[in-house]
Order: structure tokens, then C-alpha cells, then sequence
């Protein structure tokens, strides 16, 4: 009978598993596969769409390559296409500085400023932007405060660091509100880590690439 038990107990776990498995194949082809790059390629014959640039992506390069410059975000003013778990491929259109906002609120004069951190939840993933954390929050606050969406998918605590680190100046915001993702955020920050450049904004207090002057040069 306990050998009958260990038997289903097998079973089911195998089961979950692979549901994941399948579960996990058809998320990494939604988000990167190659239903998105056959997308992308057929879209744009109609439509200037470009690719999310995560700044994670440059994590891959070998660490002894000089790298002068690390990107922290996507690419500036351009009809970005995002990634699909609700039936549809989401899009926006990126701010100057490549994050998930209307352009025009660099240019608010509102009172307060608030700022969000954090990865795919905070950018945006697979959603229109207008059910996006900021643009919920804009609309709750009657749009008297600016939440600027600094997030982008990928990202783990240390380029949040040096996101806040760089744009804190641009506005000096009353509050940051800096989402944690328990998943998979130390395994990102052990990845950043091991980035000479960005290891930088932890020990080096005054240290930054200047992000807003150099940004587009």
C-alpha cells in the first residue's frame, strides 16, 4: 500500500512538472520565440515595429570586453512590440529615453513625481499601456502626479540601482517605489554582479555613466 502511494505521488508530480515544462515552451515562445520573430518580420512591412531591448541582454558579453557604456533601457521613440499572454501582442510607443511612457510626461509640471523600479511587472509585459502600473496609478491620482515607468523586463536589482541612480536628478522624485521580484530577482543579481560597469553603482557612490548625456551619442 505505501509502494502504491509512492507510485501516485510519482505520477502526480511527473505530471506537474510537465505541465510546466509545456507551460514554460509556450511562454518562451510567446515572449522570444518564433511566433514573435515571424511576427515582427511580416509587421513590419506595414509598420516601423522594433523589438523590447532588454538591458539585460548585454549581461552575455564576455566581462573582460571594455564596455564604456551599459544600456539601461530600450530604444527612444519607437512603436515597440512587447510580448503576448492574454491573446494579443502588446506595443507602445517608447519615451526618449526607451521605457514604457508617454514622452510628454518628461515634460509635466506637476507637483509631485513618483518613480517606479522593477522589471517585467513594472514595464509593462504582454499588456496595453494603458493597464500598465503607471498609467493605473496616473489615473487614479486624476493625473495631479507623475509616475514615470523606469521598469523593463529582465531587470534585477542592480540595474535598478543604476536606473535610480541615473534619472534621480531628472526629477527628484518625492517617492520611489521599488518592486521586488522574489522569483527570479537574486538570480539576476548574481548575473549583474559579475558586470564590472555596473558594479560600479554599489561600491562607488558617486559614480554614473552620465546616462542622460550619453544616451543618444
Amino acid at each position: 500500500m505505501k509502494q502504491e502511494k509512492i507510485k501516485y505521488l510519482l505520477i502526480i508530480l511527473f505530471s506537474i512538472f510537465l505541465g510546466l515544462y509545456f507551460y514554460e515552451l509556450f511562454y518562451i515562445n510567446n515572449y522570444f520565440g518564433l511566433k514573435k520573430i515571424f511576427l515582427l518580420k511580416n509587421l513590419n512591412k506595414k509598420q516601423n515595429l522594433t523589438n523590447i531591448v532588454p538591458p539585460s541582454n548585454f549581461l552575455k558579453n564576455n566581462d573582460n570586453y571594455k564596455l564604456d557604456f551599459f544600456p539601461l533601457s530600450g530604444i527612444s521613440n519607437r512603436n515597440t512590440l512587447h510580448c503576448n499572454e492574454n491573446g494579443y501582442y502588446s506595443e507602445y510607443i517608447s519615451d526618449r529615453f526607451g521605457f514604457n511612457n508617454n514622452d510628454k510626461i518628461w515634460d509635466n509640471k506637476n507637483d509631485e513625481n513618483v518613480f517606479l523600479i522593477g522589471d517585467s511587472f513594472v514595464h509593462g509585459a504582454c499588456v496595453h499601456p494603458k493597464f500598465n502600473f503607471s498609467n493605473n496609478l496616473s489615473q487614479l491620482s486624476k493625473n495631479k502626479i507623475n509616475f514615470f515607468n523606469l521598469g523593463y523586463s529582465g531587470n534585477g536589482p542592480l540595474i535598478n540601482l543604476a536606473i535610480l541612480k541615473e534619472f534621480y536628478n531628472t526629477k527628484f522624485p518625492e517617492k520611489i517605489i521599488w518592486f521586488h521580484t522574489e522569483v527570479n530577482d537574486l538570480i539576476d543579481l548574481n548575473k549583474e554582479i559579475k558586470k564590472s560597469i555596473l558594479k560600479k553603482y554599489l561600491i562607488d557612490n558617486k559614480f554614473k555613466q552620465n546616462y542622460i548625456i550619453n544616451y543618444n551619442n
